[in-house]
Formats: structure tokens, C-alpha cells, sequence
């Protein structure tokens, strides 16, 4: 079930936008034409929701800690430098943290 069904649909917000088109384009067919492509696009490309039992599996696994990575924030500073350790520990108030080593051929 898609999550605009769970809130009561969209009969209500598609037929004040339709009204809306139909009193600016004083053309019923370009309203409904407008009105309809814009349901089948938000149709389209819109996901179901994930149930809750599978999300509850991923946020919070048994017998595991939860583990998130991400490289965000190299806007900030520059990755894997003391300065971006720094930041992240006084900002975002982060206890842990990775770096990323790669050795290259100089040692083969």
C-alpha cells in the first residue's frame, strides 16, 4: 500500500489542483491532461514503503551493533587529516571513527 493511501489518498489534493488548473487554463482538457500526467508521474516514480519489520532488521540487528559509514563531510575538511578528526569530534560529537589506508606499489 502506497503511503498517500495511508493518509486518507490523493482524491482531495488532485481535485483542488485540478479546480486550480481548470480556473487558470479556462481549458478543461489541458487541466485534466496536467492533473493526469502529474498522478501518473508521482505514480511512476514513487516506492513503496519498506515494512517496518524489514527496517527494523537493518536499523537495529540482533546480537550486533549497528554499524553506519559514510565520506560525508569532505566539504568540511580534508579526508583521513588530524583536522578532520578534530572537527568531527568537537561538531557532530563523534566517539569512533576509520580511516582509509590504501598501499600502493612502493612497497613491492
Amino acid at each position: 500500500m502506497w503511503l498517500w493511501e495511508d493518509q486518507g489518498g490523493l482524491l482531495g489534493p488532485f481535485s483542488f489542483l485540478l479546480l486550480v488548473l481548470l480556473l487558470v487554463t479556462r481549458s478543461p482538457v489541458n487541466a485534466c491532461l496536467l492533473t493526469g500526467s502529474l498522478f501518473v508521474l508521482l505514480r511512476a516514480f514513487s516506492f513503496e514503503p519498506v515494512p517496518s519489520c524489514r527496517a527494523l532488521q537493518v536499523l537495529k540487528p540482533r546480537d550486533r551493533i549497528s554499524a553506519i559509514a559514510h565520506r560525508g563531510g569532505s566539504h568540511d575538511a580534508p579526508e583521513n587529516t588530524l583536522a578532520a578528526i578534530r572537527q568531527l569530534r568537537m561538531e557532530q560529537q563523534a566517539w569512533s571513527w576509520t580511516l582509509s589506508l590504501l598501499l600502493t606499489g612502493f612497497l613491492s
